[in-house]
């Protein structure tokens, strides 16, 4: 997986919990994501750690159906 570009909307960031509620995947998941660079990960200090909810929304890619 390639990471997309985030919209030009204005960034909704929320915490690894809410994005992954939001993703419907585990927190752990996004991590993940931070660390593959298919999310940025961003900082608010030392320890306060945000994801953008435009950048998930991006990452959804519509598939084909087999024929």
């Amino acid at each position: 997986m390639q990471r997309t570009e985030a919209t030009t909307d204005r960034p909704r960031l929320v915490t690894v919990p809410e994005a992954a509620r939001h993703a419907q995947v585990s927190p752990k998941t996004i991590r993940n994501w931070f660390d593959q660079g298919l999310l940025i990960r961003y900082r608010l200090g030392a320890r306060l750690v945000r994801a953008d909810l435009n950048e998930i929304d991006n990452l959804a890619q519509p598939e084909r159906a087999a024929r």
